[in-house]
């Protein structure tokens, strides 16, 4: 029993500095794409970067903390994301706005493929 009890101390205090099941998550609609198309997504905060998972509507998650240089382009105080042939449909997001009084989020549509 006393293993269980250390085991579950453990995995709360690892959720608790992870962030994950955090009760700041939230989930928002976006915008509908009525065809695919190569689009560059506009996230801009006032203090730190925010948690962001973009969610596509087949069902991709686009992070931009774990996509690489080809895809994130930082500017200022937020990023430029690059996806190229979004498919059409329901976006979506899950974010946490951690220390920031706002994020904003939108989108351009790009017919360039670099």
């Amino acid at each position: 029993m006393r293993k269980f009890t250390l085991m579950l101390s453990l995995l709360l205090l690892l959720t608790a500095l992870t962030g994950c099941g955090s009760k700041d998550m939230l989930e928002a609609d976006l915008w509908v794409l009525d065809e695919e198309k190569h689009i560059v997504i506009c996230l801009d905060w006032d203090t730190e970067q925010p948690f962001v998972e973009i969610i596509a509507p087949d069902g991709k998650k686009y992070d931009p903390e774990k996509l690489g240089e080809d895809y994130v382009l930082p500017v200022g105080s937020g990023l430029m994301l690059r996806i190229l042939n979004a498919p059409a449909g329901q976006w979506k997001m899950r974010y946490d706005k951690r220390g920031n009084e706002y994020i904003d989020l939108s989108y351009l549509e790009t017919t360039d493929n670099g």
